[in-house]
């Protein structure tokens, strides 16, 4: 067997050692109190339902870059800021093309004899 051969096995040997033993690694019971408080918190007191269906019945579909996506953006920074959360904003992300958005649509009723 060759010295370099050698070597990378018993790195790859070291690191399975290394994980074998992290991954063994004993865990705390989560704090019963905390955990109550946390349920507390969800069922009596979320906003979650409120602020998914403003964010979906209001804004709609939210494309990339489009105006829609930026004035939910807007929205959640506001609500955030509201429930006393600071340094909340918007982080830029992506070289993105121009967005659009659909601002009328108007059904049109056709003739059935076109079709046949």
């Amino acid at each position: 067997m060759s010295k370099a051969l050698k070597i990378l096995s018993l790195c790859l040997l070291s690191c399975t050692w290394a994980w074998t033993a992290a991954a063994q690694a004993v865990w705390q019971d989560p704090d019963p109190v905390t955990v109550d408080r946390f349920k507390d918190e969800a069922m009596q007191r979320s906003q979650i339902m409120d602020v998914l269906s403003y964010l979906t019945d209001v804004y709609g579909p939210r494309l990339t870059n489009s105006p829609n996506i930026r004035e939910a953006a807007a929205y959640v920074v506001k609500t955030l800021n509201s429930w006393g959360l600071s340094n909340t904003r918007e982080e830029k992300w992506g070289p993105f093309g121009t967005g659009w958005s659909m601002s009328c649509l108007k059904p049109v009723r056709l003739r059935r004899d076109i079709f046949l």
